[in-house]
């Protein structure tokens, strides 16, 4: 069974809420009154627990959503390498004899899927969770390189640079952005840096590794172990 985030905690009664708002008063009116400081944090909440960032994460729970964090920082990466298209479309060019204008459009086909695949993947991930739908993105996307390497027309190009790639892209990114940042709801803007980081960093890492096997490899292997890696780094 997937392990889910901690939920926020639940909200009280308005009695509470009455409640916290007179401790919170009486905090900022009598300085030396002995009030715990989480009432006056959780005023705005209106609730009587303790704020999430107070209260003790137990060693799995914390364990776990670290092991998330690195999970995701290592798949953002993966799925950032799309951004070195570029590097493929001389070489391309040459194989389907084609304009390098028509093979870059490829990559807004890849974009526009990423757009519709980001918008679905709330849903996808409610449907069915975060480990399938990640799994699901690693194997479509090596699908995608895979069948890349062997387009022959430009429709073929379109269909699984374009499409394919772009829907696993789109889908794989959002949704373990999202999942990740409900495991530190104290840290989100850390926690989202951090993700939005590696998929940046993934464009330019990949730079140097595509062009390091385009230059000992043809284009075809190129794709499918620019596939493979993807897909290991995003479903392990």
């Amino acid at each position: 069974r997937e392990v889910q985030p901690p939920q926020q905690p639940a909200v009280h009664s308005f009695s509470a809420a009455f409640h916290s708002a007179l401790t919170a008063v009486h905090a900022v009116l009598s300085p030396r009154a002995k009030v715990p400081p989480y009432y006056v944090l959780n005023f705005f909440n209106f609730s009587r627990e303790p704020a999430m960032s107070t209260r003790p994460v137990s060693h799995s729970v914390n364990r776990t959503r670290w092991l998330t964090l690195i999970g995701t920082i290592i798949t953002q990466f993966a799925l950032g390498s799309v951004y070195t298209w570029s590097l493929f479309n001389g070489q391309l060019s040459q194989k389907l004899d084609a304009p390098v204008s028509q093979i870059a459009f490829s990559f807004g086909l890849l974009s526009l899927g990423l757009a519709i695949a980001s918008s679905l993947a709330g849903k996808l991930q409610e449907r069915f969770g975060v480990r399938n739908v990640a799994i699901g993105a690693g194997v479509l996307m090596a699908v995608g390189f895979f069948l890349t390497a062997h387009a022959s027309n430009l429709f073929m190009l379109y269909l699984s640079a374009g499409v394919l790639v772009g829907l696993a892209d789109g889908a794989g990114y959002l949704m373990t952005l999202s999942n990740c940042v409900k495991w530190f709801p104290e840290r989100k803007g850390v926690i989202s840096a951090c993700a939005i980081g590696a998929y940046g960093l993934g464009s330019l890492g990949f730079k140097f590794i595509c062009s390091y096997l385009l230059s000992v490899n043809s284009l075809e292997t190129t794709f499918i172990i620019w596939g493979g890696l993807a897909m290991m780094m995003i479903i392990a």
